[in-house]
């Protein structure tokens, strides 16, 4: 029950942020040429996160944005186009909205901005589990050498009762 709350959370903020997507910046969604193949309506992962950056002053590190996007991944209402299913932070890597799926499209509302707000506030509380599961999906090849040092850092600790938790640092 609880996760089914949750993923109606997480289909009502991405109608929110794919609304003002619509809005502002409709431009992004559209035909894109990569290796003499075109992907019809879709944006780069690097414009999502360059977009939800200027959206909100307070995400403190691109890979939080990712992070963000990587739910709306997980949950199916974003796709890769050649159904990968990390989010990467690329011009090269194209992702779509599910829009017929999820009742996804754009609705002029005076709340507008404050639902945003709200939207990515509660992608900012997921992200980090996206980013860590993201990471964990990852083989161990493909996590070694440079490529961590782009990735946030977790710390895992317990306090006197036994209680676990997980922190973002950085």
């Amino acid at each position: 029950m609880f996760m089914k709350f949750l993923s109606d959370r997480v289909v009502k903020a991405a109608r929110s942020v794919y609304s003002v997507l619509m809005e502002r910046d409709s431009n992004l969604i559209r035909d894109r040429k990569h290796h003499l193949k075109t992907y019809r309506q879709c944006c780069s992962g690097k414009e999502l996160v360059d977009w939800l950056m200027k959206q909100n002053e307070c995400l403190a590190s691109r890979s939080q944005a990712v992070g963000m996007w990587q739910v709306l991944l997980d949950e199916g209402i974003l796709v890769h186009v050649k159904h990968e299913l990390n989010f990467l932070d690329k011009d090269t890597q194209f992702y779509r909205f599910q829009e017929c799926e999820f009742g996804l499209h754009h609705v002029s509302d005076e709340r507008e901005e404050e639902e945003l707000q709200e939207a990515v506030s509660l992608l900012a509380q997921l992200g980090p589990d996206a980013l860590l599961t993201m990471i964990l999906r990852k083989g161990p090849s493909q996590n070694s050498g440079l490529g961590l040092l782009n990735w946030p850092l977790f710390c895992v600790y317990t306090d006197d009762a036994g209680i676990f938790a997980l922190a973002l640092i950085g």
